[in-house]
């Protein structure tokens, strides 16, 4: 069957329902039908034992009237429990801001004292080890932890032999840390669901796969499991948020804060706050797949975010631009490289084809040149590439995913025939583009300035 570029289509709230009963655990479905089956019977019963037992001959309507008032009370005590949800609100917690941008360091030892003041976040002590550091994002209050040494180590034959290892059972371990409050989460999700559709925004729960373990310079192996974007949702990006639900017009209570469940530790020797590892963050992590495409005639091709998307909306971002889904490890169970480049391609091609036409590789060549972690996201982990089109690709933004790209400062030149050009080029969109850049472009745009300036040989294919 030919496969078109995604046409956005808003899913149903049972999507968020199903995952409410993932979280519930293996029965809850069962037990949700059962219950569902019983309310049923309630509106046939009261039909049969009105003409079998009932000698008078009742109206059909005063029939459909009783088995309609006997199922609306058998549902309400049935299923309401199931899909019945609070009115909150989820914003941003600017508590949690302060984690991501440059504050006045401070002992924050007492996560919970509303008086402690808040300051920056900064890699855990395994990832300072392997060269991680800290760079700001300009204008994003946002950061990313990323490393030259373990870039430059992707780039080499070693890193292509990477394996695969699937760790069993992480996802419903991960589900079961939900589970106590699997209601208030189940709110949540229907809020944004509605808010996502009321903004004409895309919120599917997709099947995605998730990386356990920390990449290094010497990395021969990395664990993954399967997730999904609404497991991701509510660790990723609910860390960030607070929760609040209105008492009366214009006063609100927090039900929920971020900065009791987002993933650091204060680091006591250094006195500094230390994001966890991915090994140790208990979050789902789903990874990130981003690449910057040249066409033919070495154009650097760039994209808006549209305003149906979930992240980086009307931002600048990479040509390909998301995350890996689980048919990506399906495809390429055994070794990392196969897998992310896949990825990227597929998200390059969905986001530069037109809406509703043939989806094919439009990719002749990708390469990995980069890893991150995204701050405000809990560490989200994101691998960054270049790619070459095809030769004679013209590639057309999908409407329902990506815009043609404004910018704001005019004069910049897209096209590059050599290293020390792109260079200029990556200077001048990180200096007069550099409050319009998305996190993912910001950190693709670093990673790959040092290939250029460092190993121009190594990316020359995008000149060729």
């Amino acid at each position: 069957m030919t496969k078109k570029a995604d046409k956005f289509i808003q899913p149903s709230r049972w999507s968020v329902i199903n995952f409410y009963f993932e979280i519930l655990g293996k029965n809850a479905k069962r037990y949700f039908i059962f219950r569902l089956t019983i309310a049923i019977l309630s509106f046939i019963f009261p039909l049969i034992l009105i003409n079998n037992i009932v000698e008078i001959k009742w109206p059909l309507v005063a029939k459909f009237t009783i088995s309609t008032i006997t199922f609306s009370i058998t549902s309400l005590a049935f299923i309401k429990p199931f899909l019945k949800n609070k009115r909150i609100k989820v914003k941003a917690s600017q508590k949690v801001k302060t984690l991501f941008s440059n504050q006045i360091e401070s002992d924050p030892q007492k996560k919970d004292n509303s008086n402690y003041q808040d300051t920056v976040l900064f890699p855990s002590k395994s990832e300072q080890k392997n060269g991680y550091k800290r760079l700001q994002v300009p204008y994003r209050n946002d950061s990313i932890f990323i490393s030259d040494e373990v870039n430059d180590f992707l780039r080499t034959d070693a890193a292509k032999n990477i394996t695969l290892k699937d760790v069993p059972n992480t996802k419903s371990r991960l589900l079961k840390t939900l589970r106590p409050e699997a209601n208030f989460y189940k709110d949540i999700l229907i809020f944004q669901f509605k808010h996502s559709k009321s903004k004409g925004k895309m919120f599917f729960n997709d099947r995605k796969i998730s990386l356990l373990s920390t990449l290094t310079s010497d990395t021969t192996s990395v664990d993954v499991f399967e997730s999904s974007y609404y497991l991701s949702y509510l660790t990723n990006d609910l860390a960030s948020k607070k929760v609040t639900t209105e008492l009366e017009k214009g006063s609100s209570m927090i039900l929920w804060s971020a900065m009791s469940k987002f993933p650091f530790v204060y680091d006591v020797s250094t006195k500094k706050n230390r994001m966890k590892s991915l090994e140790a963050s208990n979050f789902s992590n789903h990874m990130g797949g981003n690449t910057i495409a040249f066409a033919d005639n070495g154009e650097m091709i760039l994209w808006q975010q549209s305003k149906s998307a979930q992240r980086s909306e009307d931002l600048i971002a990479p040509t390909g631009s998301g995350s890996l889904d689980f048919e990506d490890y399906i495809n390429h169970p055994t070794h990392l490289f196969p897998m992310v480049i896949e990825g990227m391609e597929r998200e390059l091609s969905e986001e530069s084809t037109t809406e509703g036409d043939e989806l094919i590789n439009l990719a002749e060549k990708t390469k990995i040149i980069g890893f991150y972690r995204w701050v405000s996201k809990a560490g989200l982990p994101g691998f960054l590439g270049v790619t070459k089109f095809k030769s004679g690709v013209k590639p057309v933004p999908n409407s329902s995913e990506v815009e043609v790209l404004k910018f704001e400062e005019q004069g910049i030149d897209l096209f590059v025939e050599n290293a020390a050009q792109l260079i200029e080029l990556i200077d001048a969109l990180l200096h007069y583009e550099r409050a319009n850049l998305s996190v993912p472009l910001f950190a693709n745009l670093k990673a790959l300035r040092r290939v250029a300036e460092i190993d121009p040989d190594d990316i020359q294919f995008i000149f060729s």
